[in-house]
């Protein structure tokens, strides 16, 4: 087991160089929107989940508030997200994604999974399956919130 720990530690920063060409911001509508890993993340989440208050995105994507409120003061900039008061509670503001975020977040993923078929494509079949398995489990590992590796330390830079 320590060996596969070792393993995955040298690859790590090769993974991070991967995702930077081969994620959002190797896309055109990623490019063009000045999106990042932490902008898709958040408008993701909010496309995901509906209507969020300011605390609910930030805990949903595991975020300080004010580093949240800064992405979606970002996203509000760039025409993606839109804030509105909530009808129920004047104190409390409601996140939401536009028509022009659900068109780009189309778009990124669109472009991406074109980028992504020329990669795996370069794949055996078993390899390309076992290489997405071991994703989808890392990541349900480090989401689980009752789970030791929930992430908490963010670069604002993602």
């Amino acid at each position: 087991m320590p060996d596969r720990a070792e393993r995955l530690s040298r690859i790590m920063p090769l993974i991070q160089h991967a995702v930077s060409h081969l994620g959002v911001q190797s896309t055109e509508s990623g490019r063009r929107y000045g999106l990042t890993n932490s902008r898709i993340v958040a408008l993701a989440t909010v496309l995901h989940s509906g209507e969020l208050t300011m605390s609910e995105l930030a805990s949903a994507i595991d975020y300080p508030r004010p580093l949240a409120t800064r992405l979606v003061d970002e996203l509000v900039e760039r025409g993606l997200l839109e804030r509105k008061n909530d009808p129920s509670d004047r104190r409390r503001v409601l996140v939401s994604i536009t028509a022009q975020g659900l068109q780009v977040f189309e778009d990124v993923h669109r472009e991406a999974a074109a980028i992504l078929e020329h990669v795996i494509g370069a794949m055996s079949d078993s390899d390309a399956d076992a290489l997405i398995r071991g994703l989808e489990s890392l990541l349900g590992v480090l989401h689980d919130s009752s789970g030791p590796l929930r992430p908490h330390a963010h670069n604002e830079e993602d």
